[in-house]
C-alpha cells in the first residue's frame, strides 16, 4: 500500500529509493541473522540498492541486538540493515520486501508462518532446506531452498533472485483455511478415539 509504503519509510529514511531484503522474527541466536548480515555485506558492492531489514525484537535484556549492529559495522555495513523492532504490520513488511529470508540454523524452525505468510503475497523466499522451511518450500517454491549453511548458494540464490524475480504461483496450502481444517480434523480423530 502507498500510505504504508510512505510511513515506513518517514520512520526509516534509511529504506527509501532501497531494495529491501527481509528477515522477520525474533532476535535468537539460532534464527540466522550473522548470515543475513554477511550476506548484504556480499551483496553491497554489486548490488548498492540493497537493503536488509530485520523485523523483530530481542529478549528484554538481552544484548544480541548490540552484537548484530556490531557485527554489521565490521561488515562496513550498519548503514544498509535496519532493525524494525517488533511490529505488528510484518505483512506489510514482507510484502514490500523484494525477497524473504528464512536461515534458522541448529535447531532448524519446525514450523514458521513467516515462509508461507510471504509466498502467499506473491513474494520469494529463500530459506535454509531443513525443517518445517523444507518442507513448505518443497511444496510451494522449491527454487527457493538452499542446502543449510551453504553461504555461496544463498549468495548466488539471492543474485538470482535479484537479477529476474521469480513468479510466485498461488498455492493453497499451508494457507490458514488449510491450517485450520487440519488442525479440527486432529481435534475430531482425537475425539472420536476417546467416544465409547
Amino acid at each position: 500500500e502507498p500510505a504504508w509504503l510512505e510511513q515506513a519509510c518517514v520512520d526509516f529514511p534509511e529504506l527509501s529509493g532501497r531494495r529491501w531484503l527481509c528477515l522477520p522474527g525474533r532476535l535468537s541466536r539460532y534464527k540466522g541473522h550473522a548470515d543475513f548480515i554477511e550476506l548484504v555485506a556480499r551483496l553491497q558492492p554489486e548490488v548498492p540498492q540493497v537493503h536488509g531489514v530485520i523485523v523483530g525484537r530481542a529478549r528484554p535484556g538481552s544484548r544480541y541486538r548490540d552484537e548484530l549492529e556490531g557485527l554489521a559495522e565490521r561488515y562496513g555495513v550498519l548503514d544498509r540493515v535496519t532493525f524494525t523492532q517488533d511490529r505488528l504490520d510484518i505483512r506489510d513488511w514482507m510484502a514490500a520486501s523484494e525477497i524473504v529470508f528464512s536461515l534458522c540454523s541448529d535447531p532448524p524452525e519446525a514450523f514458521g508462518r513467516t515462509v508461507p505468510e510471504a509466498l502467499h503475497l506473491g513474494v520469494p523466499v529463500i530459506g535454509w532446506d531443513h525443517g518445517g522451511v523444507q518442507e513448505t518450500l518443497a511444496g510451494m517454491f522449491p527454487e527457493g531452498a538452499v542446502t543449510p549453511g551453504d553461504r555461496a548458494a544463498l549468495l548466488e540464490r539471492t543474485r538470482t533472485f535479484l537479477l529476474r524475480r521469480p513468479v510466485v504461483e498461488p498455492s493453497p496450502a499451508f494457507g490458514l483455511r488449510e491450517s485450520m481444517e487440519k488442525t479440527m480434523d486432529v481435534y475430531r480423530s482425537v475425539l472420536e478415539e476417546q467416544s465409547p
